[in-house]
């Protein structure tokens, strides 16, 4: 029993000082530990503030779940929404769980999936009635409005921009 007290009280001698002496090293060396937060002067590192000022940018996921109504088309810089009667009265419903519905007036003429690049404002639509994806340039304006631009390369996705109004929240 002697025996094994003994070794318990060498035990914490032991560690005892060799907390002393790991002590003794960091005073002669300065604390050069910034990972923690010691209260030492001379140890803490300048701390870079967050800048709080800016809001975070709102993702195109929380605008675009809700019923679109097209507002304008244009062709380049001018505006053909008169002369284009066929877009007068269509509609495109985005909902929360990827999918999409476009209507001319209350007739269904598309339907699909569609998921978006946030980084590259890319919307991707993928219709029921076509093998291929199709892909917009997405950009919202500040009075409400959604622009679509298709990205293809083609003449028409060049040329024409459509842009909506949000008429109804998801």
């Amino acid at each position: 029993m002697k025996k094994h007290i003994s070794l318990l009280l060498v035990a914490c001698l032991v560690a005892f000082f060799d907390v002393q002496a790991q002590d003794k090293k960091e005073k002669e060396r300065g604390n050069t530990d910034y990972t923690n937060n010691r209260s030492s002067a001379e140890g803490k590192k300048e701390q870079v503030e967050v800048n709080t000022d800016h809001q975070t940018p709102v993702k195109i996921i929380e605008f675009i779940p809700g019923t679109w109504m097209i507002d304008q088309v244009l062709r380049g810089e001018k505006d053909i929404s008169e002369s284009d009667k066929s877009n007068g009265n269509e509609t495109i419903t985005f909902n929360r769980e990827g999918r999409f519905m476009s209507y001319s007036g209350n007739e269904l003429i598309d339907s699909g999936a569609y998921r978006i690049n946030e980084q590259h404002a890319i919307l991707y639509m993928q219709s029921v009635n076509a093998d291929e994806v199709s892909e917009w340039n997405v950009t919202f304006g500040e009075d409400g409005t959604m622009t679509m631009r298709l990205r293809d390369g083609s003449n028409h996705g060049e040329r024409y921009s459509y842009i909506y109004r949000k008429t109804q929240e998801e």
